[in-house]
């Protein structure tokens, strides 16, 4: 029990004249401390290794980049203009800048040319961002496939359980 009194004692008198000395003055610096000075360096790491220079692209030129990104994992605000009604309309307007075509004809499935000509569904007038290829899915429905041919940039949509 004493112990416990001389504790709370002790705690009391602590902040009794932490208190006072921060109530008489507290903006007063009692000392500085100095920091040690940042040092800055002088010199660039050098880096040693078998390096190629950079060499500027004539305009002609294609950048050599282009063929790592993958156009369709592209983010893209889903913001139809006034003049787009239909899936199609909408699917050509986000496939524009990625060089990708839809192709609705003989070497999609029969069933392509059905799912674009439809009106856009209302769930693609709200206004997000996401990639170019979940857009597209969202236009035909989850209950549908986006079929993406890459080596001839084409893209085009299959019901699900259709054959082709």
């Amino acid at each position: 029990m004493k112990r416990i009194i001389r504790a709370e004692i002790l705690f009391f008198a602590a902040f009794f004249a932490f208190s006072c000395q921060a109530a008489r003055s507290p903006f007063q610096v009692d000392r500085m401390r100095e920091s040690a000075p940042v040092q800055i360096p002088q010199q660039d790491v050098h880096v040693q290794g078998n390096f190629q220079k950079l060499q500027p692209l004539d305009r002609n030129q294609k950048d050599p980049r282009w063929q790592y990104i993958d156009p369709l994992s592209v983010y893209m605000r889903t913001v139809w203009p006034d003049n787009i009604r239909t899936i199609r309309a909408a699917v050509n307007y986000l496939l524009e800048p990625t060089g990708y075509r839809l192709v609705t004809s003989h070497p999609a499935p029969r069933e392509a040319s059905l799912l674009v000509d439809k009106p856009l569904p209302p769930i693609t007038r709200m206004q997000r961002t996401m990639p170019v290829v979940d857009a597209l899915q969202l236009l035909v429905g989850l209950d549908n496939y986006v079929v993406i041919d890459r080596a001839h940039r084409l893209v085009s949509f299959q019901k699900n359980g259709g054959g082709v």
